[in-house]
């Protein structure tokens, strides 16, 4: 949502209210380290590096495009910096949850990975910040 509101002329104001609303959803549910727990709301779920690389991302690309207020900066760059310590030297980005496809337990459960796409993820947050 928050890149279809940078590129769609004029967008609603149901969405764009709808964004600020899951934003401040979600930062209140930001953990102590910065990141977001597998299941936003579930803390006994280990954080997911992606999911709160995507989440930051959201906040941080919010901002920029003046969709939400210049204090979300602050949860997106806390997001940043627990995240940099989960790349590893060659720039994967550790700690990641499952796909659904071994279902929901599988994605609650403790077992992370390395993946691609919280990599992007990651860059975006990143580009986003600068």
């Amino acid at each position: 949502l928050a890149r279809t509101l940078t590129v769609v002329p004029d967008p609603p104001a149901d969405l764009r209210q709808t964004f600020a609303q899951a934003a401040q959803w979600a930062v209140r549910r930001q953990n102590k380290q910065g990141l977001w727990h597998a299941f936003v709301d579930a803390t006994e779920v280990q954080p997911d590096n992606g999911g709160s690389a995507g989440i930051a991302a959201a906040l941080a690309i919010g901002v920029r495009a003046g969709l939400l207020s210049a204090a979300m900066r602050e949860p997106a760059a806390q997001a940043a910096q627990a995240l940099s310590a989960a790349l590893t030297p060659d720039g994967f980005l550790t700690g990641i949850a499952q796909v659904n496809k071994g279902g929901e337990a599988l994605q609650r459960d403790d077992y992370r990975v390395i993946s691609q796409f919280g990599m992007g993820l990651l860059a975006q947050l990143y580009a986003a910040l600068v």
